[in-house]
């Protein structure tokens, strides 16, 4: 996001890390970055889309159900498109659930701040 050489494009508004909160999201404070065609498609949000925090509280939380078009999100962030007959709510309780019972601190990076990678999110 900081490469000057990489920030290039529209004006595009993006989901932060601070933005996703358990259940639901806080749209108020929307910040914009430089985002080309192949970034907004790569980065793009459906309905139904899960989307999960990496750090600060890894494994943060929501579904995706706003209808914003153009919308991207931050690579602080996973973003989880469920397959076959798991349903996206269902995967953000049981997260919730597991993060509160501490059932996924073994998949979590860090001593002082804690992160949850890609490969560990796969597991």
């Amino acid at each position: 996001m900081l490469d000057k050489k990489k920030n290039v494009g529209v004006p595009t508004r993006y989901l932060r890390n601070i933005n996703v909160r358990w259940f639901g999201f806080d749209l108020n404070d929307l910040q914009e970055i430089k985002a080309t065609i192949e970034d907004r498609e790569k980065l793009s949000l459906r309905h139904g889309d899960v989307l999960v925090c990496e750090g600060g509280e890894p494994c943060r939380g929501a579904v995706w159900e706003n209808n914003t078009e153009g919308l991207i999100y931050q690579k602080a962030l996973h973003r989880i498109r469920l397959k076959g007959n798991i349903q996206s709510k269902w995967l953000v309780y049981n997260l919730r659930v597991d993060a509160d019972n501490k059932r996924l601190d073994s998949l979590f990076t860090g001593t002082t701040i804690k992160h949850l990678t890609g490969k560990s999110i796969a597991k």
